[in-house]
């Protein structure tokens, strides 16, 4: 299943050797401006009971923090985040912060105008006889008003905050917009309250966060500076065996992308035409395991557990693959069976752990 997140920063990829594919190829050594982190876990409460559909809503927090590099808080212009049911299972009741605008002005803004208005009116006469005298007369009457009009406008604003559903109402969306009293770095939290079955005790979300610069005169999408994605276990205030289960998932899930994140740098530095030829999908090593395999791994369907390149994987990642694939099945099938009181098999995981650790060795 794709997640909601890729239509909002979907890359395509040209079938030819085109500009777009070569800064793409650049782009992949350049060091994200802005580094993300969420919570591995969280815990939510229930905010109303069961009604007569057996169902209730509960609400998840989650601390997103954002960390601007390199001295460049000036450059980041806006902040995207996207809490999403990638099984579509949450169905979004609520969500904090909402939209919200603000003003540099304190106030209203005064504004007056005035106009002034005059009026002359006059009589001249001359009477000049035959004689060497002269006689004038004047008649004159003149009018002066003035209008004033004092007013309020209101003050002009900009957007802060913009927030609303997406998916159907599976998903969330939050934009945070710089301006000049707040910042976007550190950190800030997301509130989501979701309807659920009654019985439910477990599920888990992806959360993608996406930094963005300026858009520049020409109208160019804004660059994007940095973005990460992450995948949150949800387990229900006071259940024992939901909070293990997600905890569980948390720590496969940040173990396989250990592992990935090994092979990367352990891995032969590839030639710019192997870049272009894989960036097309025109790989000529058909052993090599696909370079969007730990995402294609993250955000596959809740009881996938098999992939067509799984054979092709190192030992550590194959293992690293099913233990998180199998933790992610047992937390799903909390959410299904209330009476379940399923614990994930401690001496499985000792022994992926032995296995993981040998095969580094």
């Amino acid at each position: 299943m794709i997640p909601l997140w890729i239509g909002f920063i979907k890359r395509t990829r040209q079938p030819c050797f085109t500009l777009t594919t070569l800064l793409a190829v650049s782009s992949l050594a350049v060091a994200d401006h802005v580094n993300f982190d969420v919570g591995q876990l969280s815990s939510c409460r229930v905010v109303s009971s069961a009604n007569e559909t057996e169902e209730m809503n509960i609400e998840a927090a989650f601390d997103v923090s954002t960390l601007i590099r390199f001295g460049q808080t000036d450059q980041v212009n806006e902040l995207l985040f996207v809490v999403e049911s990638p099984a579509r299972t949450l169905h979004v009741v609520d969500f904090s912060p909402t939209t919200e605008l603000t003003s540099e002005f304190a106030g209203n803004i005064q504004r007056s105008s005035s106009r002034d208005h005059a009026r002359n009116a006059g009589l001249n006469a001359s009477l000049s006889p035959h004689s060497t005298a002269t006689a004038k007369g004047t008649l004159a009457n003149s009018s002066t008003t003035k209008d004033s009009l004092h007013y309020e406008t209101l003050a002009p604003k900009q957007l802060l905050v913009a927030s609303g559903t997406a998916a159907r109402g599976t998903a969330v969306y939050f934009k945070f917009a710089a301006t000049p009293q707040t910042t976007l770095d550190g950190s800030r939290e997301l509130r989501v309250t979701f309807r659920v079955q009654s019985q439910w005790r477990a599920d888990y979300v992806y959360i993608r966060c996406v930094a963005f610069g300026s858009a520049d005169d020409n109208h160019v999408p804004p660059r994007m500076l940095g973005s990460s994605d992450f995948l949150v276990p949800l387990y229900l205030e006071g259940d024992a065996a939901a909070r293990e289960a997600a905890n569980q998932l948390g720590n496969q899930e940040l173990q396989l992308r250990r592992v990935a994140s090994r092979l990367r740098r352990s891995a032969p530095k590839k030639s710019l035409s192997d870049k272009l030829f894989s960036l097309i999908g025109h790989d000529d090593n058909q052993t090599a395991w696909p370079h969007d395999w730990l995402h294609t791994v993250l955000t596959s369907a809740p009881h996938q557990e098999d992939f067509d390149f799984q054979d092709r994987l190192p030992a550590s990642a194959r293992i690293a693959t099913r233990s998180f694939t199998s933790a992610r099945k047992h937390l799903h099938q909390l959410r299904e069976n209330d009476s379940s009181t399923t614990r994930l098999n401690a001496v499985v995981f000792e022994e992926t752990r032995a296995a993981l650790d040998l095969s580094d060795n």
